[in-house]
């Protein structure tokens, strides 16, 4: 099975990696390349390997695990092995883990040497779902969220359910954020299917992952550069960023999806007070968030570092916090402008609706 993307394919892979196979054999790459974080070459490296006799002579790049590390620093590191390791324009950048890692592969492959090529083999419910497909990479710079990078469509995605088995149970939960968001913004059967659950699944997740990159792969078809309507994919990541950023680096720190679930909330909750999303439907998606993930009240304190935060968000323009929200199941709504206020009134009705 797969996927026609933006100039490139999204294949659902089988044990065999089949699919694979058959790229690497049908391109002529001078050098080929590895990316992966510690838990990464642990758990899955081994696999691909195994599975991929052209695979056996590769350079592998090891980074640490976590979100810290998705830095310049990191960055240059990679750019420095390459450059050691003769990579050419025709080399390519296997960028092998979760969202971290298909974030930063991405944008090292997208600007060494102007570009080498670089396919994604993601490894977390996360990435298959969101983070290797629709070609945004790029790193987080002093304490902001993705500050610097590119929009580069990598020569394609291999997902295989499989790899889900080396993930604890969090990080499954985690993965689900984003595709509950792509039901929210694009898919009202698949947000019926939630609502049907009494848990969520931790298993036979395919359907899942495939419903959420073909939501995702319509909107980047018809926007590849975020000009427009791929704005919509950034619903609940505005707060989401802001929350994930303050935390990083703390002992309490959050995963990407748990950050995201929170930002979605308090979107839902940004659109009732600027009486933009349908109060039955904010309502019915707080609860759900509420009864499947876990939430969490903040202090007014941490409002205020969260609302500072969100003035350095990319999506803002001439000073005003910039939004996607939406006014119904899979009825966007793009560049909603709201003040600082409105913001701060959105958090305090998310606290209320926790107590």
């Amino acid at each position: 099975m797969k996927l026609n993307s933006a100039g490139y394919f999204v294949y659902f892979e089988k044990s065999d990696f089949s699919h694979l196979k058959h790229f690497l054999k049908e391109h002529s790459f001078s050098t080929i390349f590895i990316l992966c974080d510690t838990n990464t070459q642990k758990h899955c490296l081994p696999l691909l390997l195994k599975k991929n006799i052209v695979l056996k002579n590769v350079n592998v790049f090891l980074i640490p695990t976590g979100e810290k590390h998705k830095t310049l620093d990191t960055t240059i590191s990679c750019w420095n092995f390459l450059l050691k390791n003769n990579a050419d324009k025709n080399s390519l950048l296997i960028c092998l883990g979760g969202g971290v890692v298909c974030d930063l592969g991405g944008f090292i492959a997208s600007t060494f040497k102007r570009g080498i090529h670089f396919i994604n083999v993601p490894t977390t419910l996360l990435a298959m779902a969101d983070a290797s497909v629709g070609g945004k990479n790029g790193i987080d710079f002093n304490g902001y969220k993705n500050l610097i990078g590119t929009i580069t469509q990598p020569q394609g995605v291999f997902i295989y359910e499989g790899l889900l088995k080396t993930l604890p149970a969090p990080h499954i939960k985690n993965g689900f954020a984003e595709i509950v968001k792509a039901a929210l913004i694009g898919d009202n059967k698949l947000w019926k299917k939630f609502l049907s659950l009494s848990k969520l699944p931790e298993t036979n997740l395919t359907t899942f992952i495939h419903d959420s990159v073909l939501v995702k792969n319509k909107i980047v078809l018809k926007d590849p550069i975020e000009k427009n309507i791929r704005k919509i994919l950034n619903f609940g990541h505005t707060a989401g960023h802001a929350i994930e950023a303050y935390f990083l680096g703390k002992k309490n720190s959050l995963l990407h999806g748990e950050a995201v679930v929170m930002g979605i909330c308090i979107e839902l909750c940004l659109g009732k007070i600027l009486t933009l999303t349908s109060p039955k439907i904010a309502m019915e998606a707080f609860l759900f968030f509420k009864k499947h993930f876990m939430l969490q009240p903040f202090s007014e304190k941490e409002i205020e570092i969260f609302i500072e935060l969100m003035q350095h968000d990319k999506k803002n323009k001439n000073g005003k916090l910039n939004f996607a929200l939406i006014e119904d199941i899979a009825k966007p709504l793009i560049n909603i402008s709201a003040s600082a206020q409105d913001v701060k009134e959105a958090f305090t009705l998310y606290n209320n609706l926790l107590a």
